[in-house]
């Protein structure tokens, strides 16, 4: 890799990430305990599985982190006649990895709930109430715009 020059390395940043983040991801589904409707089901999933659910989330973060050099070396690969469509593209992959960040964020918090020490009842109350409220269907909408960008 040559690091002195700035088109070269920009180029092999972003095809690495390319090649690195989609088996990344993969890695973390597979990982990922099986998800449950039910807030006290979800619960007792994550607390059976609490290293797999932790280290999927920590492989999803890092596939997040791949994907903007990833999409930012797509976008430029437009070259200058399409780049509308690269800065349009930008406006739907920004707003969606950001709520996609935060979903996996609030999947952590739920892995901290699905502790031993925690109190189960609280902790249920908590994921229902985080389950039916108005924002998190807004988040998983906003999440939508990443595969769409």
């Amino acid at each position: 890799m040559d690091l002195s020059d700035p088109r070269s390395f920009r180029r092999q940043v972003a095809g690495a990430a390319m090649l690195v983040a989609p088996p990344v991801l993969v890695v973390a589904e597979v990982l990922h305990a099986r998800f449950e409707t039910d807030a006290a089901k979800q619960l007792t999933a994550v607390a059976d599985n609490t290293g797999r659910w932790y280290a999927a989330h920590a492989l999803i973060l890092i596939s997040l982190a791949l994907a903007v050099p990833a999409f930012l070396g797509l976008v430029h690969l437009l070259g200058r006649g399409q780049a509308a469509l690269g800065h349009l593209g930008l406006v739907a992959f920004v707003p969606g990895l950001v709520a996609l960040t935060a979903i996996v964020g609030m999947e952590l918090v739920l892995w901290q709930m699905a502790q031993p020490n925690a109190n189960r009842d609280d902790m249920v109350a908590l994921a229902e109430r985080l389950n039916d409220s108005a924002g998190i269907v807004a988040l998983f909408l906003v999440a939508l715009l990443f595969p769409l960008a």
